[in-house]
């Protein structure tokens, strides 16, 4: 599934979807009263809480992954210090310490 462009009128349609929702909001705490508009929305939100984590494991999964062909390239992690002849650290501004490598 791929997320459409944001071309403008997808941020007009946004614009609009908000400012609908912000009318029925403020419409609804106007007619219910402070008191039932809070409990209403104190279960809305458990619910939208509830669903956020089931949705992950109702969603289908995305397209997987192509395996790669061949060998698997070998990564370099770390530091090789092998054949280092000379190594400065510095943890902070005047804290240096020289180490010398040598046979």
């Amino acid at each position: 599934m791929s997320l459409p462009r944001r071309t403008r009128t997808w941020i007009w349609a946004g614009r609009i979807v908000f400012l609908i929702g912000v009318i029925g909001l403020v419409s609804h705490l106007a007619s219910v009263g402070l008191e039932k508009a809070d409990s209403l929305g104190s279960v809305v939100g458990a619910l939208a809480a509830l669903g956020a984590l089931v949705a992950p494991y109702l969603l289908p999964a995305g397209p997987a992954k192509p395996e790669p062909e061949g060998p698997e390239p070998q990564i370099r992690r770390g530091i090789d210090l092998r054949h280092a002849q000379g190594v400065q650290i510095s943890e902070s501004g005047n804290n240096v310490m020289h180490n010398n490598f040598w046979s």
